[in-house]
């Protein structure tokens, strides 16, 4: 497995704590913290390095939505020996008590997941506007208090693919970063010792991260994923107006345009607008979705079937 360093975020991270200590003593430019990206972009990865090296930085999991289990989360994380808050005005009461008079970074993952909850969302407001020793960091959300910091981490570069293959040509080094995307969580199967045609052969196996993410992610984020996947391949094959999509796939220009709304929010479509401001044409965010349904969608039986003819019909495009 490739190992990319998270340098530059974990620079800004520590560059927004060193802010905020700052600000304890003088008139605050924020209150909370918002860490987000793409999924698959690294932000779990670097807040376990951020963890490992600040002893005073805490993680908290709201995965799933489950208000009882977030509550539970919270307080085997931050207030263990408080006993068992009866709801998120308590919660964040005892986390003050807990930490009074220290500074510490609380990283409130999956935040998104509770989002709907008013009350949470009231009492994190009070919280982050009234405790200064005590900064709130959620993740993968944009969910605002009054003044809040924004960190953004990108999926890995070409530059970092640069330094951890430093054995590969320029070529290859290329061609397995447009292959990946930059998207942490497929290339899990990489290894920098083998040929770059050895790597996309353990890429392109029906059973490996590479695989299985699309699948994964789209049966995460929605209720019913099987309605995506047209409008998806319709983009990777070059349909990009909203009218060529609906007219590709035989959806109503409406209904298809509230699933591209639903693709932009999660992080699989972006939407450019004409420089007229007219319309807008349509793009999978990143490489790795193109050729995931350019190769894999398009193919799925050679990969069940067939890797070796799979590979033959890639490298010859």
């Amino acid at each position: 497995m490739l190992l990319f360093d998270f340098n530059h975020e974990l620079a800004e991270l520590n560059r927004t704590w060193r802010s905020y200590l700052h600000l304890l003593t003088s008139s605050p430019e924020f209150y909370a913290c918002s860490l987000h990206g793409d999924k698959g972009c690294g932000k779990t990865n670097l807040i376990k390095t951020y963890l490992q090296k600040n002893p005073n930085a805490y993680y908290v999991s709201f995965s799933r939505g489950n208000k009882a289990v977030a509550l539970e989360n919270f307080r085997t994380a931050c207030f263990p020996n408080a006993g068992s808050a009866q709801d998120w005005d308590d919660a964040f009461s005892k986390v003050a008590t807990t930490f009074k008079g220290k500074p510490v970074m609380i990283f409130l993952d999956d935040f998104a997941d509770l989002g709907s909850d008013a009350e949470l969302l009231n009492a994190f407001q009070k919280f982050s506007l009234s405790q200064r020793n005590i900064l709130l960091v959620t993740v993968g959300s944009h969910i605002k208090t009054e003044r809040t910091k924004e960190v953004s981490i990108s999926p890995r570069s070409l530059a970092d693919f640069c330094k951890v293959l430093p054995g590969y040509s320029k070529q290859d080094i290329a061609r397995l970063y447009a292959v990946t995307g930059g998207v942490l969580p497929v290339m899990k199967e990489l290894d920098e010792d083998i040929s770059f045609e050895e790597n996309l052969r353990r890429l392109l196996q029906h059973d490996s991260s590479f695989s299985q993410f699309v699948p994964a992610l789209l049966r995460e984020t929605f209720r019913t994923p099987a309605s995506y996947y047209p409008i998806l391949y319709s983009i990777s094959q070059g349909k990009h107006r909203l009218s060529e999509i609906a007219a590709d796939i035989g959806f109503p220009n409406n209904k298809c345009g509230k699933y591209l709304e639903a693709l932009i929010d999660a992080g699989f479509v972006v939407a450019e607008r004409s420089p007229m401001g007219k319309h807008s044409t349509y793009y999978l965010k990143n490489s790795y979705l193109s050729f995931w349904f350019n190769y894999l969608y398009r193919n799925h039986s050679l990969l069940v079937s067939d890797t070796e003819r799979l590979l033959e019909i890639v490298f010859k495009d």
